[in-house]
């Protein structure tokens, strides 16, 4: 049996028997840029912890879930993106935190380096793992000279990845894709043509890009869990910002990330938001009125086989 829970309250077993609790704490918003200057850079959201735990409880315990909210988008221009909300799982033989993913960042337009958000942290479980981060987006002090990294991705498999790094050397766009359950996504370089990354996929960080739109398709190298790691989920991918391969959770502009993974960064539209499950959402870099992408909500699972009589 598994249940997923995406709302604060009680858990009561069904059941004596043997269960896998994990908690997931929320994903960061993406930052976003100053509204006007030369060379503006945004950074994505940080993914949330992932605390785990194998215990047994009796038919009728009770366990008591505080779920961490997503970090709200952000609206407001050359300000850095909010936080996740620290998802907790507390009963009998159990004490789980799961921390949020800390915002994105900006700065003031110029040639700077803005640098990528941390992932949550985590404690009580057998087994806790930091959530990934967000690359670094660089820029230099040129007209329409852009770059936004995307959100970081939940460490399901046992590494929280993050999303690649960002650098526009001239008057063009780079933006890097969310980062996936099984791997980060590229590094994006323009210097004499925009360039963007695909997202990370559940199997393989996606390919770096230098001077094109063509974002790398991710690789198929299998994922095998850490030792202890025991979850069971879906298959999540990171999100690019533009067309390309969506094996097997990418997209296009404006497209959901996959569960766990983060959003896409992006230089045209508003950040991609992470992925339901504390995804890490995308920064904006751009002189409009667009928000960056807000972090996935924290979660909780629960599985459990019944015991035979």
């Amino acid at each position: 049996m598994e249940r997923l829970i995406l709302t604060s309250g009680t858990f009561t077993a069904p059941d004596d028997a043997t269960y896998l609790i994990t908690a997931i704490g929320g994903g960061g918003s993406g930052g976003k840029s100053p509204s006007a200057g030369d060379g503006l850079a945004a950074t994505g959201g940080g993914a949330g912890g992932l605390a785990q735990k194998k215990i047994h409880l009796s038919a009728g315990d009770v366990l008591t879930l505080v779920i961490g909210a997503g970090g709200v988008a952000q609206s407001a221009a050359g300000t850095g993106g909010n936080s996740g909300g620290t998802t907790t799982v507390s009963g009998p033989g159990i004490s789980l935190s799961a921390g949020g993913g800390e915002g994105g960042k900006t700065g003031a337009s110029g040639a700077r380096t803005v640098p990528g958000a941390a992932g949550g942290t985590a404690a009580g479980g057998d087994v806790n793992i930091q959530g990934g981060g967000s690359g670094a987006a660089t820029v230099v002090a040129v007209a329409s000279c852009l770059a936004a990294t995307g959100g970081g991705a939940v460490g399901i498999y046992g590494t929280g990845y993050s999303s690649g790094n960002a650098n526009s050397a001239a008057g063009y766009t780079a933006t890097t894709g969310g980062a996936g359950g099984g791997g980060g996504s590229g590094n994006a370089s323009a210097s004499t043509a925009n360039a963007q990354t695909g997202g990370g996929s559940a199997a393989a960080a996606s390919l770096d890009a230098t001077n094109t739109t063509t974002p790398g398709a991710a690789g198929n190298t299998g994922q095998v869990a850490s030792p202890g790691l025991q979850l069971r989920l879906l298959s999540p991918g990171g999100s690019s910002n533009g067309s390309g391969d969506r094996h097997p959770g990418g997209g296009s502009v404006g497209a959901a990330a996959g569960m766990f993974a983060g959003g896409g960064g992006s230089s045209s539209t508003s950040g991609v938001v992470g992925g339901s499950c504390g995804g890490g959402g995308g920064g904006v870099a751009i002189a409009n009125s667009t928000v960056s992408g807000a972090g996935g909500q924290g979660g909780v699972i629960i599985e459990w086989i019944r015991e035979l009589a």
